[in-house]
């Protein structure tokens, strides 16, 4: 009944990005001493431009650039965005066919000369479709390789919060090199997607993954039977929902996420920015007392007046703005739909996994309790008896396997030493046989 649901749901429209590429520019810029390859694109449709940015060794792909000033065959000023936060600028005039300017990053100003591409064409090629999945409408893109297909497919799953589909671009490049689709997507309630991931559930966001497999077991040039996930923090608990439903992926990457209960992943968020705080052994206790309070009032619905009153008293504490608890308090309504945070225990999900799947997580991680997580993803697939597994845990890298910490962009993104690799092999052994 879910999938015929789904099916009967699934309306698709489609439409070609016909924009056109028109400019596009690289060259050397630098922090310090690190130095990468910045590339900007600038395409236009109609009257309307568009400006993506790339940069090397970072893991930013085509990231839309934030509110610019473009005047055409003359000057560009243009923030560099990182999952919607402003992290640097570009700044400068175009001279023949050069750009020259400043790259402001991490407060520091340095000058940039970037030149112009001649021939500039994507390594691939890529269309946008609108899914219909019940009331929610998913706007998302699907990346194809250049060559002859069908080809195997991966669908890009979100950590929490909003989502936009730009952030898995890198990964959707690299793996059309090897042959690999990739479907992007905006996470409901952000980007083009209707919805609202703030009221709803796992299962919701369970079903929305759901509906892309669908749709693209539709797709000429896909390969049905082998359409996977590639789910990174929070939608590591998609990917054990969605293995006993309807729809189970073909293989998974999971990156940094599932395993631990999400009760045991929120105690270790609330205590770590509690120990980065100047705050007495007392204090963190009676912090996250009320934190169980919280959780409590997750799992059950009782006592919400009660959970108010002590957060109003707690606000006017030391040890407040270090959990902030009043800003993810869901009303009575919505209460349901977070319950899964307090409740569920992908164990029991896990145990049912029989299709080839990777674990990937960084040794430094402060938001998982790593050693816990990959303890029971271990114990729940070989539960499963699954003999297609692997957990592969990466020295000196943390959340999302970023070097020098989560969200830490003072200065240019870096990602584990050998981790896009080991996942290229691991595709080539296991999907792509």
């Amino acid at each position: 009944m879910f999938l015929r649901n789904i099916l009967l749901a699934l309306l698709i429209t489609a439409a070609t990005l016909n924009a056109q590429l028109i400019e596009a520019w690289s060259g050397e810029v630098s922090t310090g001493n690190d130095k990468r390859i910045l590339t900007l694109e600038i395409s236009q449709f109609e009257n309307t431009f568009k400006i993506n940015w790339s940069l090397s060794e970072a893991n930013i792909y085509r990231l839309p650039v934030g509110e610019f000033f473009y005047n055409q065959n003359d000057s560009l000023s243009a923030p560099l965005l990182i999952f919607n936060h402003p992290m640097g600028k570009v700044e400068g005039k175009f001279i023949n066919n050069n750009f020259l300017g400043n790259l402001i990053w991490n407060k520091n100003s340095s000058k940039i000369y970037l030149e112009k591409i001649s021939d500039y064409t994507l390594p691939f090629y890529e269309k946008e479709y609108k899914i219909n999945n019940k009331e929610i409408v998913l706007a998302g893109t699907l990346i194809t390789p250049k060559g002859t297909g069908p080809f195997p497919a991966v669908v890009f799953l979100h950590g929490s919060g909003p989502g936009e589909r730009w952030w898995p671009m890198f990964y959707a490049k690299e793996f059309a090199k090897i042959g690999i689709a990739s479907f992007v997507f905006d996470k409901r309630g952000s980007g083009e997607s209707t919805g609202n991931w703030i009221t709803s559930s796992l299962n919701d966001l369970t079903s929305d993954a759901s509906a892309v497999i669908n749709f693209l077991k539709t797709m000429k040039g896909i390969n049905p039977d082998k359409i996977g996930i590639y789910a990174v923090s929070q939608s590591g608990w998609v990917t054990s929902r969605l293995a006993v439903s309807e729809t189970p992926p073909a293989f998974a990457i999971v990156n940094s996420g599932g395993g631990s209960t999400p009760y045991e992943v929120e105690m270790v968020y609330y205590k770590k920015n509690l120990n980065h705080s100047p705050l007495t052994d007392a204090e963190k206790e009676e912090a996250m007392n009320l934190v169980k309070d919280y959780l409590e009032y997750l799992k059950t619905g009782n006592n919400r007046e009660i959970l108010v009153e002590k957060i109003n008293v707690a606000k006017t504490k030391n040890w407040y703005k270090a959990i902030n608890i009043g800003r993810v308090l869901p009303s009575d309504e919505n209460r349901k739909n977070w319950e899964w945070v307090s409740t569920y225990n992908p164990i029991t999900d896990i145990e049912k996994i029989n299709f080839p799947i990777m674990i990937l997580m960084g040794e430094k991680d402060d938001l998982i309790h790593v050693e816990i997580a990959a303890d029971k993803w271990r114990q729940g697939l070989s539960q499963a008896q699954n003999k297609n597994y692997e957990i592969k845990i990466f020295k000196n890298a943390g959340h999302a396997l970023q070097l020098g910490g989560h969200g830490n962009f003072g200065s240019f993104p870096r990602y584990a030493e050998g981790s896009l690799e080991y996942q290229i092999e691991w595709l080539k052994n296991n999907i792509l046989k």
